[in-house]
């Protein structure tokens, strides 16, 4: 029995890898059934395959159904990798997200994250520098 999931995904500009975004619900609750960071009209990823940063909004949310994944394929997850911006009198957050699998020590992945093209910088423009504050998995809610 071939089993459809429906899915809301971002595409990588440069190489093309989809981004699943993970479900949000119940309805009422979020504005959209698939996570978004919250305060924030633009959702920053730093792509695992081509390592290029890149800047999404809700416009670029693209939506298909796909066949349900095997169940004996390796879990993919989406972090949130979350910097404070160490410059002098700054302290300013930035959240960048990326996809790896599930239980990828979080080094790694706020290490490729920091070594991403182009660098990512907070809101002043200052590259953000040092480790990471909190790698996060972003879990799928229950669907409703």
């Amino acid at each position: 029995m071939n089993l459809w999931q429906r899915v809301y995904f971002l595409t990588c500009p440069t190489c093309g890898e989809q981004i699943v975004l993970p479900y949000r619900t119940p309805e009422g609750i979020y504005p959209h059934p698939y996570y978004w960071p919250k305060g924030t009209e633009q959702l920053v990823f730093a792509c695992r395959d081509c390592g290029r940063l890149s800047e999404h909004s809700r416009l670029k949310v693209g939506f298909r159904a796909v066949q349900a994944p095997a169940l004996d394929l390796p879990p993919n997850a989406l972090y949130c990798v979350e910097f404070v911006c160490a410059r002098e009198n700054c302290g300013l957050l930035l959240s960048v997200h990326t996809t790896d699998d599930i239980g990828k020590k979080h080094d790694e992945i706020w290490t490729r994250v920091a070594n991403s093209v182009p660098k990512p910088k907070c809101a002043a423009g200052h590259v953000v520098q040092g480790h990471a504050n909190a790698v996060e998995p972003i879990e799928a809610e229950e669907q409703a």
